[in-house]
């Protein structure tokens, strides 16, 4: 799951999730290796390009959170946990 660092108080840090909850997480929980993104509307549609016009390969519903590939405008490359790529129309997602 994706999250803003907020602050750090020895090994927890603050972090804040696109719903806008504050929370704290051991650090040792937390990467900055890569970039996440989860769905934000209720879903997704999964498409094969960056547009529209790309075959649709199914959808991805709320809260899902994905590892972000590449950013090309508007959309957003992701990859799921079974190593499955996409893209997804970047307003549907909160990207940290």
């Amino acid at each position: 799951m994706p999250f803003r660092k907020m602050g750090r108080k020895g090994k927890w840090i603050k972090v804040k999730d696109f719903e806008g909850e504050v929370n704290w997480v051991h650090s040792k929980l937390v990467t900055s290796a890569y970039m996440c993104a989860v769905v934000k509307a209720e879903t997704a549609n999964r498409r094969s390009g960056p547009g529209t016009r790309y075959r649709k390969l199914g959808s991805a519903a709320k809260y899902y959170s994905f590892k972000v590939i590449k950013k090309t405008g508007k959309w957003v490359k992701l990859k799921d946990d079974y190593g499955e790529v996409f893209w997804i129309y970047r307003p549907l997602l909160w990207v940290n």
